[in-house]
């Protein structure tokens, strides 16, 4: 998580390296995440890119990690 420091905002960061997915494939991704707009999908802020990695910046969702509502068979909470 990383905090605006003009607006206060949290965002949620998400760091892929690319030796093991390749840049262009990230770069898809980002793309990809800049066209998506819906309210159930989280909204792309912003990215950058260093030597080894990318970063996407995006909207914080907070309630926990989807992957253990999948595994557990939870409910999402609304």
């Amino acid at each position: 998580m990383v905090v605006d420091r003009t607006t206060r905002v949290a965002y949620a960061v998400k760091t892929l390296p690319t030796h093991r997915i390749g840049t262009k494939v990230m770069r898809r991704e980002r793309d990809v995440m800049k066209l998506l707009d819906h309210p159930n999908i989280i909204k792309f802020c912003a990215s950058f890119e260093e030597s080894t990695c990318m970063h996407l910046v995006m909207e914080l969702c907070s309630g926990g990690e989807l992957f253990e509502y999948i595994r557990d068979g939870s409910r999402l909470p609304e």
